[in-house]
């Protein structure tokens, strides 16, 4: 309770987006229920236990060396504690908390909280050119929430709607923003990986901070739960134990940033944002020099696959000429032989199905080899006015797109580095 406790001192300053608490009423029910089933799957297994110490190891009753039953009833007194432990833990919390699915006296007092202090939603008039904006966002890695674009329908964009509900109030209110969230993605996180140091969390992206700066002229930072409980002291005066920080979770690092450290810091977020910016620029030029390579690319080797094309036509349209001429063959002796039978009879009914077949594969084949006929003419006709062009310029266009590329990858590989350095000066600063 000392959490709830921690929230109520600073009552006062505290705000709730809308999208949080929509996904917390959405997701409540669910927890309650797994919290419920732990203690009845905990029993569960226990009884499992039992059953199998008493019946897998009772086919050894006859181990000379292994007194069996002794160890049978060892196993089970230790089950007989563990469920008494699990009973009165269970108890205790029904006690304590008298959490149900009908009754729940913390989302009461969660109620009490916050009150009025919840942000409005977007009506449906508005969410269509949100979705729109945010899968342009996620589409260029634009943080916060493109990790989570996988997730099915309005889902995804969760993380997204709370982005937009802060910038959104403190546009409103003229005020900064600590963010508190046990989200630890990097699409929320700055976080820095390597061999020595592990997984570090320098604070929120440099991208977010610099986005809310501009479009509401404030300051936006990011605690963990851990070290908002941790901080709570310096806001509130009041103890908060070790315990319950525990219970919340191991703190990684402090991640709070001071004033004085952001007003210094703060051309280095700028330079961040803008080499973020071109970096982007520079990999869309680069995706477009990519695909103009493999278009002209495709232009110079035009002549080759049409060639190519009337090869193979030709060479089907002689095989299909052998083919035609055999069923000719086949057509004329199953006349013949009808003929030589005369109309009746069983022999006449079966010379008549064969010819009817041979004359139905003819026709298809008859009407293939006219397609191939028009297809070669129409190849030959390219080909030869390919002949005729020149790729000179095509070639000279090429050898440009490739000189662009090459000096397009040398600048992204720049910018990288810029980055990779604005970054670690700032990492120093922080």
């Amino acid at each position: 309770m000392e959490f709830l406790e921690a929230l109520t001192n600073v009552a006062d300053r505290l705000w709730l987006p809308h999208q949080v608490g929509m996904e917390f009423h959405a997701n409540r029910v669910a927890r309650i229920s797994e919290q419920l089933a732990v203690d009845d799957a905990i029993l569960a297994a226990l009884d499992d236990v039992e059953k199998v110490a008493k019946g897998k190891l009772g086919q050894f009753n006859k181990n000379a060396f292994v007194t069996i039953d002794d160890l049978v009833d060892r196993i089970v007194h230790a089950v007989e504690r563990g469920r008494e432990h699990i009973r009165g833990a269970k108890a205790e919390r029904s006690d304590s908390y008298g959490i149900t699915l009908r009754s729940d006296p913390i989302l009461d007092q969660l109620a009490t909280i916050f009150q009025s202090n919840v942000g409005e939603g977007y009506a449906s008039s508005e969410m269509a050119e949100i979705r729109k904006v945010c899968d342009q966002r996620y589409a260029l890695d634009v943080p916060p929430g493109y990790k989570d674009r996988a997730k099915e329908g309005d889902r995804k964009y969760g993380d997204y709607l709370i982005w937009r509900q802060m910038l959104d109030y403190a546009k409103t209110s003229g005020n900064g923003i600590v963010f508190v969230t046990d989200d630890n993605k990097e699409d929320w996180w700055w976080i820095v990986k390597g061999d020595t140091v592990g997984r570090q969390i320098l604070g929120p992206r440099p991208e977010l901070r610099e986005e809310f700066r501009i479009a509401t002229g404030q300051l936006f930072y990011m605690y963990s739960p851990e070290e908002f409980l941790k901080n709570i002291y310096s806001i509130t005066k009041t103890d908060v134990s070790t315990d319950v920080v525990a219970e919340v979770g191991q703190a990684s690092r402090d991640a709070e940033e001071s004033m004085e450290g952001a007003a210094s810091s703060e051309e280095d977020f700028y330079e961040i944002a803008q080499i973020e910016s071109l970096r982007t620029v520079v990999r869309d030029e680069i995706r477009n020099a990519s695909r103009r390579i493999d278009e002209l690319s495709a232009m110079i080797d035009l002549p080759k696959r049409k060639r190519l094309d009337a090869a193979r036509l030709a060479e089907e349209l002689d095989s299909t000429s052998v083919m035609r001429s055999a069923l000719a063959a086949q057509l004329r002796n199953s006349r013949e032989r009808l003929h030589k039978h005369g109309a009746g009879g069983g022999k006449a009914a079966e010379d008549l199905a064969e010819m009817r077949r041979i004359e139905r594969v003819l026709h298809s084949v008859e009407q293939r080899r006219s397609e191939l006929l028009e297809g070669a003419r129409s190849t030959t006709m390219e080909v030869e006015s390919l002949d005729g062009m020149s790729f000179e310029s095509v070639r000279h266009d090429l050898e440009s797109e490739r000189q662009r590329l090459a000096s397009l990858d040398r600048d992204y590989v720049a910018l990288d580095r810029a980055l990779d350095k604005a970054r670690r000066r700032l990492g120093q600063m922080e």
